[in-house]
Order: structure tokens, then C-alpha cells, then sequence
């Protein structure tokens, strides 16, 4: 599998594939196997930036197999970005917080979501 860096400016690391728009990186998303992404929020477009991506990804169910990370100098909506990833993402919050960022297992097209106490 590869790794997706979706930032308009900054290069990616060697080994990974480059979206400069969020529309570039859906179509990655929709065509190849992505392990991680890496995703800044802003972009040239002020509608499609980041956090529109990250919704993209929640209405298309287009999720990386480990959970996304943000790397913005916007703190406001990198922690937006964050939140929504961590709301909207099919990651379970235990195994990420004990350092296992793997996806679940999905059984019959759903993901199991942790119950709230």
C-alpha cells in the first residue's frame, strides 16, 4: 500500500503520492489502497480545503487504513480537522490511544463503533 500527502505547497516526503487539491486526493482515495495520510487544511481552494476533504472522506466512506494526521500551521482548523477524523472516522478510539491506530474489522459493510457509556 502507499501513503497519500495532500498539501498544495509543501513536497512530499520520497515514497509518497502528492494531492495539491482535495479533489486530487479523492481520486486517489477512490482508486489506490492507502495505508496513511498526512493532510494539511489550507489549501489553494477556500471551499474545498482540508476539512471539506475530511467530510468527503466520511460521506464517500474514503478512509486510509490507519488514522489520518494533520500536519497544518492553521491550529484552529487542523484541530478541527482532528476532531472531525476522530468523530467521523472509522478508527477505534481505544486502540488509538494505546497506540494501534489500525482500522476495525467491518462485517457485512458496516463498521462496529464502540458503544457510549
Amino acid at each position: 500500500m502507499t501513503n497519500l500527502w495532500l498539501d498544495d505547497t509543501r513536497e512530499a516526503p520520497p515514497g509518497w503520492i502528492w494531492a495539491k487539491t482535495a479533489e486530487d486526493a479523492l481520486r486517489v482515495l477512490a482508486s489506490v489502497p492507502i495505508s496513511y495520510a498526512s493532510l494539511d487544511c489550507d489549501l489553494t481552494s477556500e471551499r474545498e480545503n482540508g476539512v471539506w476533504f475530511v467530510k468527503q472522506m466520511a460521506k464517500y466512506a474514503l478512509w486510509p487504513e490507519f488514522k489520518p494526521g494533520v500536519h497544518s500551521s492553521n491550529w484552529k482548523l487542523g484541530s478541527e480537522m482532528l476532531l472531525l477524523i476522530r468523530r467521523l472516522g472509522p478508527y477505534d478510539e481505544y486502540a488509538t490511544r494505546n497506540g494501534l491506530t489500525r482500522r476495525p474489522r467491518v462485517a457485512a459493510g458496516r463498521v462496529a463503533r464502540p458503544r457510549k457509556r
